[in-house]
């Protein structure tokens, strides 16, 4: 009954049923809690942190991914861990704080770099330059780019083209790579 309920959720999300989706991933995870299964709770927080997030409705959405984070934590999941860190570094971007976005980002960094998770590593990577942007952290912010387009797997020919020049940029400023 609670996968049927994950997956009415997901689906619903899919089809952009957001309210549907959010129900269903709450009614998800108090099954799961009541059962005891502390992972799927945490996966459900995930699930409606995003639905809510894409509702417009950050302070739920932060509430459920600090406690998918609490969880996940609590539990020693490191790629849970790392993509609450990344979901609420986004999150906090969103909501204008850039400056705590920013250690999100990187503690989500180090778990996926660590992980050998290239591309949700390049990912929050392109997230965290935009944070870096925020803060006027131009130097920081190419850098990230940089190293988003580094752990990229394919790079189409304006990317490859994007990375060669700041690379050039980068070594004229005297910024190691």
């Amino acid at each position: 009954m609670t996968e049927d309920m994950r997956s009415r959720g997901l689906t619903s999300y899919q089809e952009g049923e957001y309210d549907t989706a959010i129900a269903a991933f709450a009614e998800a995870r108090n099954r799961l809690k009541d059962i005891g299964d502390r992972h799927g709770e945490a996966e459900m927080l995930t699930n409606l942190g995003v639905a809510h997030q894409r509702m417009g409705k950050l302070e739920p959405a932060q509430l459920a991914f600090e406690e998918s984070l609490e969880i996940f934590t609590a539990l020693g999941e490191l790629e849970g861990q790392a993509i609450a860190f990344g979901n609420l570094g986004n999150l906090l971007l969103l909501r204008g704080d850039s400056g705590r976005a920013v250690g999100y980002l990187e503690r989500a960094i180090d778990i996926f770099g660590e992980r050998g998770q290239r591309e949700q590593a390049a990912a929050t990577w392109t997230i965290l330059a935009r944070a870096y942007l925020k803060e006027k952290q131009w130097i920081d912010a190419i850098a990230a780019y940089d190293q988003s387009l580094y752990y990229t797997e394919r790079l189409s020919a304006s990317q490859r083209l994007m990375q060669g020049l700041i690379g050039i940029l980068l070594r004229v400023m005297g910024v190691p790579r």
